[in-house]
């Protein structure tokens, strides 16, 4: 997977195994790619709520696929393409455009239906946690980029039609994915640290001493996309 790098450092002094291209003044560099692609994919910008509001055009589902990775956002090039929404932490995900539940509000507008409403806004908080927890004593570069939390793009708001509501739920819905493969960067991080055990994540999150996850939840997580790191579960 390509990677795009803006430092200055002399590409001689890069891993020889280390393929590096240098195009329009940026440098990049691969393990794998035999060539740069006809099209370039542009650096990601910066959150704009103007640009992302809830009526944009924006096709959310960008986040579902491989993206280069940034040294803003290394996190990128593990975003599984397939995620499967099922089982007891990601099952209150699995909604399409004809099954998600909207509901109408007091004041005639549209909104995710409350009880699923609240299960992804549960889900955002354990993920949230969970990310936190699993970055404690990890190197990110100071200046990179998290992804935005689903609440961001609209979930928890009513809207003027049901349509709308229909698109950011979903749009939200996504975004859950960016938020788990968060955790997932750093689950890799931890599990290839030669000083840590496979299953030291797990237990970090088991054993918090201020909010401990229940081990059940834990053990179940490891067994999704998030924490599943074989090929039984493809990227």
């Amino acid at each position: 997977m390509p990677c795009s790098l803006s430092s200055t450092t002399p590409v001689l002094l890069m891993a020889p195994d280390l393929r590096v291209f240098i195009h329009e003044g940026r440098t990049f560099t691969s393990f794998d790619a035999s060539s740069l692609p006809a099209v370039i994919p542009p650096i990601p910008r910066p959150w704009n709520p103007v640009l992302e509001s809830d009526s944009s055009s924006d096709n959310i589902r960008d986040a579902l696929t491989t993206q280069w990775a940034y040294e803003t956002r290394p996190w990128y090039p593990i975003i599984p393409q397939n995620p499967v929404f099922d089982g007891a932490i990601f099952g209150c995900l699995n909604h399409s455009y004809y099954s998600v539940p909207i509901e109408t509000t007091h004041d005639g507008r549209y909104i995710l239906r409350k009880d699923v409403r609240e299960e992804w806004q549960t889900l955002e908080q354990k993920l949230s946690w969970c990310q936190g927890r699993l970055a404690t004593n990890m190197h990110f570069p100071w200046y990179g980029q998290p992804p935005r939390a689903p609440r961001d793009h609209g979930y928890l708001r009513s809207h003027v039609d049901m349509n709308l509501a229909k698109k950011v739920a979903l749009r939200s819905r996504d975004v859950f994915v960016g938020l788990a493969t968060f955790c997932t960067y750093f689950i890799m991080a931890r599990r290839y640290r030669p000083h840590d055990g496979p299953s030291s994540w797990t237990s970090l999150l088991t054993t918090d001493p201020q909010c401990p996850m229940p081990s059940a939840w834990v053990v179940e997580l490891s067994r999704t996309f998030v924490g599943d790191l074989t090929d039984a579960v493809p990227l």
